[in-house]
């Protein structure tokens, strides 16, 4: 099975700020538990680009808080789900930016601008305008 590397574009996602937890195809990628204390990356995610609210929620209903400006790079995750993640999500939530197998097909993204801030050697580079082989 190949595995990829995705960005994540927290603020492209729709509602995660209100929710205490971010599970893409039920592996956890980030929560809050408490609405005073800080959040907890899952296993094999990075903060790539931006930082989180130091408190999110109440104290009844903790949340993430704002994400404007996170993104997230979520490693090992199958390259079939990343795909289909990429395809519901919207447009530019979801990127892949690359294999973990040297073997694998080429992988392409369509429609995530990025608003000079990727990382280096992250954003993809489109040959014909909507499309880039990774």
């Amino acid at each position: 099975m190949t595995k990829v590397t995705v960005l994540v574009v927290l603020d492209r996602m729709g509602g995660v700020a209100h929710s205490w937890v971010l599970r893409l195809r039920g592996r956890t990628v980030v929560m809050r538990i408490m609405h005073d204390e800080a959040v907890r990356l899952g296993a094999g995610v990075a903060v790539v680009r931006g930082v989180f609210a130091p408190a999110g929620g109440t104290a009844a209903y903790p949340a993430l808080g704002a994400v404007d400006g996170v993104v997230l790079a979520v490693r090992d995750m199958a390259l079939s789900v990343a795909r289909a993640l990429a395809a519901e999500s919207g447009p530019g939530a979801v990127v892949i930016v690359r294999t973990e197998a040297a073997e694998a097909a080429p992988v392409y993204w369509a429609g995530a601008e990025d608003e000079g801030g990727w990382p280096a050697g992250t954003r993809p580079q489109p040959a014909d305008g909507t499309h880039a082989v990774l």
